[in-house]
């Protein structure tokens, strides 16, 4: 089957393919987890600083003094990313992080009695705490709401391997000692619970509040829409993780119902990053609606340069045009050009066979005396239905199709100046056929776009 290679930081396989009610599979492979375990540090060094952690109360209960103390307007003041490493098991995605360091500052403030002086007494000041070894152990999985995927987190772990108190500002040194070992109790205490509730109750939340506000409608301009949903929760394997939807492309407020169709075929055996399957419904959806939508006209005149002398009224002895197979277009509208109006007859559909796509194209012709808007009433009718082989290939952030091998077929609809005689349809086979050429391309080269978010970029090319 030929596949569409694609780069999507790295390499991608788009697969035009038979499947069944989904139009499109996606997999994300071990690699693409690999580059994002060598990238992630980009995201851990925006969200982590904006950890913020909240007031700590702590009982002091030691031998020598009672009370408690609190820590106030905790930061992280200085990061250093930890090394990160994505993992695929069965039951979802792990994330594991080692190394780094940070810094936090912040304030604290005691009450408290030394047991030989039993009266209440305060102090307040700095404190400055320096972790290093981050170690951050998370599951997650994924599922599907409302037809839009979600994220839920698992197992969550955070420890620091090593971790260093200073403090300062209060008025009895000796005291501040004592305060040392409960101070980092706390910290490290800190660090599991707000990382593991902030990638919980914050993170996932908003993440999954982005996913679920995604619009299932989005333009791609020229009023068409992709339309998308998901179609059941994705699988996790220890090699990949995929997820299959269904996509249509539709013009306007059109819908479109997929057609039932096999399965999808294998990911080859040199999977790169991501793996696509996309079916034949999503370009069969887009023609079909583009039909409705009588967006698939196109026009053949005398300054289309490759069949501009077939399509005169007049012409010498030894010369082929219209006019010599249509005595009354001769009469009528002598010495002037025939327009030839190419719209589609019936919804084109493609076919997927063999790992051929297949394009098959109906078009109804309009014969028009030239200029069409001044002689609006066609003087006859043809059609010209053609099969072509069509092969995609990526530019930009569109897919577009090279023409191929077209065969085609003609016959008359209607004619009010004289039969269309096999001699004609023979005669101008090949001026149709390439009319019809010209009319599929200016269809297919105007390539169907891929939603891009933020800076992802992708390139690609036939292999």
């Amino acid at each position: 089957m030929r596949r569409l290679q694609i780069s999507i930081f790295s390499l991608v396989f788009i697969q035009f393919c038979y499947c069944h009610n989904s139009t499109i599979k996606a997999r994300l492979n071990k690699g693409f987890f690999d580059f994002f375990s060598k990238a992630g540090h980009k995201v851990v060094d925006e969200e982590i600083p904006k950890i913020v952690f909240p007031t700590i109360h702590a009982p002091i209960e030691a031998s020598v003094i009672q009370g408690n103390i609190s820590l106030q307007n905790l930061n992280i003041a200085k990061f250093k990313t930890p090394k990160i490493a994505f993992n695929l098991t069965d039951f979802g995605i792990s994330w594991k992080s080692h190394a780094g360091s940070f810094d936090i500052e912040g304030d604290w403030e005691a009450h408290y009695y030394l047991t030989f002086l039993p009266f209440w007494q305060k102090q307040h000041g700095w404190v400055n705490a320096i972790a290093s070894g981050i170690r951050v152990n998370l599951s997650a999985t994924a599922f599907v709401v409302d037809h839009k995927p979600q994220v839920k987190i698992g197992d969550c772990t955070a420890d620091v391997d090593n971790l260093k108190i200073r403090i300062g500002g209060g008025f009895l040194p000796f005291i501040e000692d004592l305060f040392i070992p409960l101070i980092n109790s706390i910290i490290k205490k800190a660090i599991h619970e707000q990382a593991c509730e902030t990638a919980k109750n914050v993170l996932i939340i908003e993440f999954n509040d982005f996913l679920h506000s995604l619009p299932s409608r989005v333009p791609i301009g020229n009023d068409f829409f992709i339309l998308y949903s998901f179609a059941s929760n994705p699988k996790s394997t220890s090699s990949y993780f995929e997820g299959e939807g269904i996509v249509n492309v539709v013009y306007g407020n059109m819908t479109c119902i997929p057609e039932r169709q096999k399965d999808w075929n294998d990911a080859g055996p040199n999977p790169r990053m991501v793996t696509a399957w996309l079916s034949e419904s999503i370009a069969n959806c887009l023609l079909m609606s583009a039909h409705k939508g009588n967006l698939t006209h196109f026009l053949i005149d005398k300054n289309t340069q490759e069949v501009a002398r077939y399509l005169r009224t007049s012409c010498g002895i030894i010369d082929i045009c219209m006019g010599k197979f249509f005595s009354q277009l001769k009469k009528m509208y002598p010495n002037q050009y025939v327009d030839l109006n190419f719209r589609t007859y019936s919804p084109p559909f493609m076919m997927l066979e063999n790992g051929t796509v297949t394009a098959n194209f109906t078009f109804a012709v309009d014969f028009h005396v030239n200029p069409m808007a001044k002689y609006k009433k066609p003087l006859a009718r043809l059609i010209v239905e053609t099969s072509s082989t069509i092969h995609p290939y990526l530019n930009g952030t569109r897919i577009y199709g090279e023409l191929g091998n077209m065969t085609s077929s003609l016959s008359e609809d209607f004619s009010t100046i004289g039969h269309m005689s096999s001699l004609f349809l023979k005669a101008f086979q090949e001026v149709f056929s390439l009319s019809a050429r010209l009319a599929i391309n200016a269809v297919i080269k105007k390539g169907l776009p891929i939603p891009i978010y933020d800076n992802v970029t992708i390139a690609g090319k036939i292999c």
